[in-house]
Formats: C-alpha cells, sequence, structure tokens
C-alpha cells in the first residue's frame, strides 16, 4: 500500500477519494491488498467540502509536500481548472514527486488504450481501441474517448462528455457535460465545447464554442 495525498480538498476531491475506495475494495475482495491509503489532502486553504465531510485533513499546501510529506508520498491533483493543474503537476513532479493514476474498476479501458500518468478515469468511463489520453487527463463519470482519439495533456472531459473516433482535443482542452464532437475534428489547446453543445467543426486554440451546432462565444488570450 503507498501513501497518496490528494491535491485540493473541495467538491471534485470527494470523487476522487470515492475513487480510491472503490479501487482499494475491488482488490480486497480480490484477494490482494488495497493500493492506496489517503493519508489527506493538501490545499492552500486549510479546510474545504472534502476535509469537512470525510475526516481527513489538510495536511500543508501543495507547495509544502515535498518538504513536508517527502518526496515518497504519491500525489493526485483533484482541480478541475486544467491551468491549474498544469502548474501544481509541473511544481511537484520538477520537486521528484509521483502522480497517482486513479482508474475505477467499473471503467472500460481498452487494451490497446492508453491513459498517461496522473489520470483519473471515473465510473463508467470509456477508452476506445487505440485512444491515447495524456498526463493529468480528467475522463469523468459516464465520458467516452472513442477509437483513436487523442487527448492532449490536461484535457478534461465532464460527465457523459463524447470524443467521437479519431477526434484530437489539445493539451488543456475541455467538453462539459454531454457535450460531443464531430469525428475527426480538432479542439486545439485550451479550447473548450460548453456543456450540451455538439461541435461539427473544428474549435482553435483558447476558443469556447456553445450550441446545437456549436457556434465560438469568445476567446482566451
Amino acid at each position: 500500500m503507498r501513501d497518496l495525498v490528494i491535491i485540493g480538498a473541495g467538491g471534485f476531491a470527494l470523487e476522487i477519494l470515492d475513487c480510491v475506495e472503490t479501487i482499494n475494495d475491488a482488490a480486497e475482495r480480490g484477494g490482494g491488498k488495497a493500493e492506496w491509503r489517503v493519508i489527506g489532502y493538501a490545499d492552500d486553504q486549510p479546510s474545504g467540502a472534502a476535509a469537512e465531510k470525510t475526516g481527513h485533513d489538510v495536511l500543508c499546501s501543495p507547495d509544502e509536500i515535498a518538504d513536508k510529506l517527502g518526496t515518497g508520498v504519491a500525489f493526485h491533483i483533484a482541480i478541475g481548472d486544467n491551468k491549474a493543474r498544469q502548474r501544481i503537476a509541473a511544481t511537484l513532479e520538477g520537486q521528484g514527486l509521483e502522480p497517482a493514476t486513479l482508474v475505477s474498476p467499473r471503467a472500460i479501458i481498452s487494451a490497446r488504450g492508453s491513459l498517461g500518468a496522473g489520470s483519473y478515469a471515473a465510473h463508467n468511463a470509456a477508452i476506445a481501441s487505440h485512444a491515447k489520453c495524456g498526463r493529468h487527463t480528467i475522463i469523468n463519470v459516464g465520458a467516452v474517448v472513442g477509437h483513436e482519439a487523442e487527448l492532449g495533456d490536461f484535457a478534461q472531459l465532464a460527465p457523459n462528455a463524447v470524443v467521437t473516433g479519431r477526434c484530437r482535443i489539445g493539451v488543456g482542452g475541455y467538453l462539459g457535460s454531454n457535450a460531443s464532437i464531430f469525428p475527426s475534428r480538432t479542439v486545439g489547446s485550451f479550447g473548450a465545447i460548453g456543456g450540451n453543445s455538439f461541435a461539427v467543426g473544428d474549435v482553435a486554440d483558447g476558443e469556447t464554442v456553445i450550441g446545437n451546432p456549436a457556434r465560438a462565444m469568445f476567446k482566451r488570450k
């Protein structure tokens, strides 16, 4: 069993803790040992929804993990903001800490699919044949990554989002809940498709599209 600190003590951390407990339960039911021991949270705030509801304390800020907990502890970033996740991962990995990849036993991942270090595949998520998901990606509950699709590092699929076959989602790209995209299309770096939207064309870097069919609403610099 390895010690794990969850980065972030908000609502998303509740989902991550639930996933960890499900992973441990499945291992023990199969006659093995639990994989993870959650030692607490790391957050810039002294408390949060997860800390208040789960009995695990906020131990320190993310920047203090190496000094206070050592580099032997694994970490998982339970923060939905893709740029924040990118920044924190760079800091912690630069200090020699190792990210934990968490896959729910109820997720479906093809033997020919892949999921990068530090990523999260939630209950009922699906990653199809030859799909590639980068580092620190979030594949939330019921989200689907189609055949031969690619998700860049720090990309995120909200619940029930669908990336159809051969699509390319750039670094930090985002699909909101129930969003989908036409096959073989591209979402640029930190581009976004809003919830319940269907993108029929490419989405530029930093652009957010909303609607059915989705249309550009604004673009981040």
